[in-house]
């Protein structure tokens, strides 16, 4: 179980991430 969390709260933070890193992308997109 533990594992589990720890896991799961990975996945959140690499999720958020990648949307962190996406927004600049498709502002451009819009930009343009």
């Amino acid at each position: 179980m533990g594992y589990f969390i720890s896991n799961k709260e990975e996945i959140l933070f690499w999720f958020s991430l990648d949307i962190l890193l996406a927004m600049p992308k498709s502002m451009k997109l819009l930009m343009r």
